[in-house]
C-alpha cells in the first residue's frame, strides 16, 4: 500500500518536531476489500484495526471511531481524507483524500526535514493472511435494478458473528414497502470461519419463508451467500440464518443460526463496494485546502490524522 509506505516516512520525519500522527480506524468505505466487512460491535471493530496495523506494517498509532461514527459524520463524511490539527484544536490543513500530501503540508508549517525519508526504503508489505480455503467458488449475485444499503442490526447471540449481513432495498421497497430486497452474507475473516459445505446447505428464513443457499462442490469456502427476493417490510422483518460453520484451523464445526432485524432506513455508513474488483479499486477524490495558522509555539504539538 503506497500511501501507508508515505504516510510512515512522514511519520518518522516529523514524530521529533511535536507532531502527533493517528491513523482513524471507522466505518468501512468499500466493505469486501481484502475480505474484511462492517463489524457488529466496537469490540470487532478493536479487532479489525488491530489486524490492519498488523497487515499494513506501520507504526503510526491507531484510534478507533465508535459505533454510531460520529468522528466520521463530525470530520465531513469523507472516505479517505487528512487533517492537520494545530495546538489549539483548530483544523489547518484537510484534504480530501489522503495522498501522502502531509509532507508538503507539514514542510510549510513546522519546516522541511533536510534529508527526507524514502518510503521504499522502509521496505513496509501489506499481508492480510487470507486463509487456503476456496474462495470464487460461488457465483455472484446481480442485482436487476440499482439499490441502496439499508441498516441492520446483528441480534445478540452466544457465539461471534462470524457471518455479517449487507442489506440492499430497491426503489419501490424503499417507497411502497413492497419490492426487491438483496442479502449478502459475508464471512468475516477477523473471525477465522469458514462455510462448511459437507454439512448442507445454508438456510435463510424471511417472513415465513425460507430460501436455501447453492450447493456447492468445494467442502469449505469463503464467499458470500446472496439472495434476491421479494419481500413486503413495513418497518423492519426479521431475518435468520442457518448455517455449518468450522474455524480455519479445524478445531471445531458448529451448527449455528444468527438472526439479523433490517429496516427500511437507508444506511449512509455502509459504504459502497467497488464493481469490478469487488472493492480492490481505489478512486482519487479532489483536494481541498483548510484554511491555515501560523506554525504553534515551541512545546506544541500538531495532530495528523489521515
Amino acid at each position: 500500500m503506497r500511501s501507508a509506505s508515505s504516510l510512515e516516512a512522514v511519520y518518522r520525519d516529523y514524530q521529533s518536531k511535536d507532531v502527533d500522527f493517528y491513523f482513524v480506524y471507522k466505518s468501512l468505505a468499500h466493505p469486501e476489500t481484502n475480505g474484511f466487512v462492517q463489524p457488529a460491535t466496537l469490540e470487532e471493530r478493536l479487532m479489525h484495526a488491530a489486524k490492519a496495523q498488523e497487515s499494513l506494517g506501520t507504526t503510526i498509532p491507531w484510534l478507533v471511531d465508535a459505533m454510531d461514527n460520529r468522528f466520521k459524520h463530525a470530520m465531513g463524511d469523507r472516505p479517505n481524507s487528512e487533517f492537520i490539527i494545530g495546538p489549539d484544536g483548530t483544523i489547518v490543513r484537510m484534504r480530501d483524500w489522503s495522498n501522502a500530501d502531509a509532507r508538503k503540508d507539514l514542510a510549510e508549517l513546522v519546516g522541511p526535514i533536510e534529508n527526507p525519508t524514502d518510503p521504499r526504503s522502509l521496505n513496509l508489505t501489506t499481508d492480510f493472511g487470507r486463509t487456503e480455503v476456496a474462495r470464487g467458488v460461488v457465483k455472484r449475485v446481480q442485482r436487476e435494478a440499482q439499490m441502496t444499503a439499508v441498516k441492520v442490526e446483528t441480534k445478540a447471540a452466544t457465539h461471534p458473528a462470524y457471518i455479517k449481513l449487507r442489506a440492499e432495498v430497491d426503489a419501490p421497497l424503499q417507497k411502497t414497502g413492497r419490492g426487491q430486497l438483496y442479502l449478502g452474507f459475508f464471512v468475516d475473516p477477523i473471525h477465522e470461519v469458514h462455510w462448511n459445505n459437507q454439512a448442507g446447505v445454508v438456510v435463510v428464513e424471511v417472513n415465513g419463508q425460507s430460501f436455501t443457499g447453492p450447493v456447492v462442490e468445494a467442502k469449505a469456502d469463503a464467499d458470500p451467500r446472496e439472495f434476491v427476493i421479494d419481500v413486503a417490510m413495513k418497518t423492519s422483518i426479521e431475518v435468520k440464518l442457518k448455517y455449518v460453520a468450522c474455524d480455519d484451523q479445524e478445531t471445531w464445526c458448529k451448527q449455528l443460526t444468527q438472526t439479523f432485524v433490517v429496516t427500511r432506513e437507508v444506511d449512509p455508513d455502509a459504504g459502497r463496494v467497488q464493481a469490478g474488483g469487488r472493492g480492490n479499486g481505489r478512486a482519487p477524490g479532489a483536494m481541498r485546502p483548510g484554511g491555515r495558522r501560523q506554525p504553534g509555539r515551541t512545546g506544541q504539538r500538531r495532530r495528523f490524522f489521515p
